[in-house]
């Protein structure tokens, strides 16, 4: 139990210290210790490069563009050493995957605002075009009252076709004794109007 307590003191500064460059290695650093290492002969691999700088190995396996460069003049991999050189390459691809996902959907984001504004502006225009004028209000309210619909109805097609329908059935010559051709003439003219402002 001591030795371990004695341990721990030993290396109380390593554990407190998280990063690279609170030990001082940069990138700078790195390249010029693994020149070093490549020049003299000595095995590059994180365990070796890591003695070299003096620093835990640990360090270098948290930073992935670091393991990358070692890798990459790395005369041969093998073991846990290849399976993370791998791994890395998957994840800068998957890296590169989603950069390019954002990108698009930044596009297609930029695409809907601007179909959709341009759909809302259409959309508007057309429903501008629909509305009879102010001059046509009073035909309107006359058509509406002709075929006994209400000014707060809204109208479609379907709607002006019922009420016009409703309303020739019931005063059809061949329902009715009465003369009723002008009336279903006067009914057919109201027809028409709301058909031409609603259709």
């Amino acid at each position: 139990m001591s030795v371990s307590f004695k341990l721990e003191d030993n290396f109380a500064d390593l554990y407190s210290t998280t990063s690279l460059e609170e030990l001082g290695v940069d990138m700078p650093r790195i390249i010029r210790t693994v020149e070093a290492m490549n020049a003299s002969s000595h095995e590059l691999c994180p365990q070796n490069l890591a003695y070299q700088l003096g620093i835990p190995k640990a360090l270098l396996y948290q930073d992935l563009e670091i393991l990358e460069y070692i890798y990459k003049n790395q005369e041969s991999l093998a073991g846990a050493d290849k399976l993370i050189a791998n791994l890395i390459q998957k994840i800068k691809f998957k890296n590169r995957h989603i950069t390019r996902l954002k990108n698009q959907l930044k596009d297609h984001s930029k695409n809907s605002e601007t179909s959709f504004n341009d759909g809302f502006v259409q959309g508007a225009a057309i429903s501008y075009q629909k509305k009879p004028s102010t001059t046509d209000l009073a035909k309107e309210v006359w058509a509406r009252g002709t075929l006994y619909l209400s000014i707060d109805d809204e109208l479609n097609s379907a709607t002006i076709k019922s009420a016009y329908r409703r309303l020739v059935t019931i005063f059809h010559p061949d329902q009715s004794a009465k003369d009723t051709a002008d009336y279903l003439d006067t009914l057919k003219k109201a027809y028409d109007l709301l058909m031409s402002f609603y259709s």
